[in-house]
C-alpha cells in the first residue's frame, strides 16, 4: 500500500530534516525580499549566523550518511551475489530497502540545501560566487539525481546501469 510506506517513510528523522530544509529553502527567498522594513531585518539577522552554522553541520551529517548508503549498497550487492545460508542471512537486513531509503533522503537533503545555500548568499551578499564551491554545490543533487534515475534499470538487472550508479555515487563522495 503507497498510503502506509509514505506514512511510514515520514514518520523517519532524517525525512522529517529533510522536509525542514525543503520549507526553509521554498520559503526563504520570499521572506527575506519582503519590502516590510521591520520583518526583512529580522529574518535577515535570524538566517545570516544560522546559515553559516548549519552548511557545515548539514554537509558532516551529509558526508557520513554517503558513506552508509555507500555501506548499505555494497550489502546489497553483497545479497545479489550470495548463495545458500549466507544469502539467508543476507536477505534478513533489507538492506535493499534501507538503500532506497537513504537514497531518497540524502538526495533531498542535496537539493534542498543547494537551494538554501545559494539563497542565504544571495540574500547577504546580493550575489553569487562563480567558482569550485558553487560548482560542487550544484553538482552534487544532479549526479545524486542521475544516480537514482538508474533505479529502473538496475532492477531489471542492468550491469551497466549498476556500474554507473556507483561511479556517480563515487564521484559524489570524493567531491
Amino acid at each position: 500500500d503507497i498510503a502506509a510506506k509514505f506514512v511510514e517513510l515520514a514518520n523517519e528523522p532524517y525525512v522529517k530534516f529533510a522536509a525542514c530544509l525543503a520549507f526553509m529553502s521554498s520559503s526563504f527567498p520570499l521572506a527575506a525580499f519582503a519590502e516590510d522594513e521591520v520583518t526583512t531585518p529580522v529574518f535577515t539577522a535570524a538566517f545570516e549566523g544560522a546559515g553559516r552554522f548549519i552548511h557545515p553541520v548539514v554537509m558532516g551529517s551529509t558526508y557520513l550518511a554517503l558513506l552508509y548508503a555507500g555501506y548499505l549498497g555494497w550489502q546489497v550487492r553483497r545479497t545479489r551475489e550470495a548463495t545458500g545460508e549466507e544469502k539467508k542471512e543476507l536477505i534478513k537486513g533489507r538492506f535493499g530497502d534501507k538503500h532506497g531509503k537513504e537514497g531518497a533522503i540524502l538526495n533531498a537533503v542535496m537539493i534542498a540545501g543547494a537551494v538554501f545555500g545559494m539563497a542565504v548568499t544571495y540574500n547577504n551578499d546580493a550575489k553569487l560566487y562563480p567558482g569550485a564551491h558553487l560548482y560542487v554545490g550544484l553538482a552534487l543533487p544532479t549526479l545524486m539525481s542521475a544516480a537514482a534515475s538508474l533505479a529502473p534499470w538496475m532492477r531489471q538487472g542492468k550491469d551497466w546501469a549498476r556500474n554507473l550508479h556507483i561511479a556517480l555515487n563515487t564521484a559524489v563522495v570524493l567531491l
